[in-house]
């Protein structure tokens, strides 16, 4: 399965195949995503099986590449739970195969908009915290805990009202 390919190899495999296919940006992101796949756990879904091949060359996308379908649009606990079935021409390694897998469960990778969507939201609820132009460096390590705290105790709309503390506990 997804998950259990995830357990086989470590974050730093996985680096040279983030700058080979989206540069230095993401590199955080994927990281994020890889760790949370990482510690969800998987459940059973409409579909059981992913399947790993070398992915057609074309405009969009002339270098040699993989894809692993159907994976985007799933749950991340759904697709962790298939079955991967790597064709036989497929000469990847793991760590290249389960990048593949990532950028498909993040919905085709973490777009600049994307990143940047989350980090206004977020400003935009610190800032009720923290005027902008606020030194950092001024304001207490127990004050940012406390905010950090008054932040993920919010229920978001996302989450059908549920907090992100609630949503993570959820999955262990």
């Amino acid at each position: 399965t997804l998950h259990e390919l995830l357990q086989q190899v470590t974050f730093e495999e996985i680096v040279p195949f983030v700058h080979q296919y989206y540069g230095d940006k993401s590199l955080a992101w994927y990281k994020i995503h890889f760790d949370l796949l990482r510690h969800l756990k998987p459940k059973l879904g409409e579909y059981t099986t992913a399947t790993v091949s070398n992915g057609e060359l074309d405009a969009s996308w002339p270098e040699p590449h993989l894809d692993a379908h159907p994976l985007e649009g799933d749950s991340w606990e759904h697709s962790l739970a298939k079955e991967l079935i790597i064709e036989p021409d497929v000469k990847a390694s793991f760590a290249e195969i389960v990048m593949c897998c990532l950028w498909h469960t993040s919905f085709y990778g973490f777009t600049e908009e994307q990143q940047n969507e989350t980090f206004e939201n977020a400003n935009k609820l610190i800032r009720q915290y923290l005027p902008k132009g606020t030194a950092l460096n001024s304001v207490s390590d127990e004050r940012i805990a406390c905010i950090q705290a008054k932040i993920n105790a919010r229920p978001r709309e996302k989450l059908n009202f549920a907090t992100p503390k609630d949503e993570f506990y959820k999955h262990f």
